[in-house]
């Protein structure tokens, strides 16, 4: 993507760009590699998250979103907020040690969305987004079995016994 310094004055319509590729980096992934595309996480990370949140709102295929250490921009964070509200997706949010200033802002976007299929998870680890998670295995664990149990792994499909 563009470097942030090209979205000075462009911020709103930047992000919409940047939210419309993911659907078309689904379609180009389905060109080249043998993937299931009817159904998909969207995942943000940091200040990235309020660009996952209306991506999931342009494509019904989103099953679920993944937001690590949310970051909006104080201007962001409403208008995500109420994508939020408006989707009611289940979403799991983590929240690290260095991401306390911004609870706030998390537990806004959790109590605006679908809380009984949401989670909060805590990581002990230190750093933002994804990189804690490295660190925390059982932490990993939680958020992997929250997807196996929200998006889980569809049966493989079996053919029709013939009635006799």
């Amino acid at each position: 993507g563009p470097v942030p310094e090209a979205w000075a004055g462009r911020e709103d319509a930047m992000q919409a760009a940047c939210a419309h590729d993911v659907r078309e980096a689904l379609r180009g992934l389905s060109l080249v590699a043998n993937v299931d595309t009817t159904r998909y996480v969207v995942a943000g990370v940091g200040a990235t998250a309020p660009i996952a949140v209306e991506a999931a709102g342009l494509d019904r295929r989103v099953q679920a979103l993944l937001l690590l250490s949310p970051a909006p921009a104080v201007v962001e964070a409403g208008t995500t907020r109420e994508r939020v509200r408006r989707l009611q997706l289940p979403i799991y949010f983590t929240s690290a040690p260095e991401d306390f200033p911004r609870f706030e802002t998390t537990e806004a976007l959790y109590q605006a969305g679908d809380r009984g299929r949401s989670r909060v998870g805590d990581v002990k680890a230190g750093g933002t987004g994804a990189r804690p998670l490295r660190r925390d295995s059982a932490a990993l664990k939680r958020l992997v079995d929250w997807l196996e149990e929200t998006v889980p792994a569809r049966a493989p499909a079996h053919p029709r016994k013939s009635a006799r």
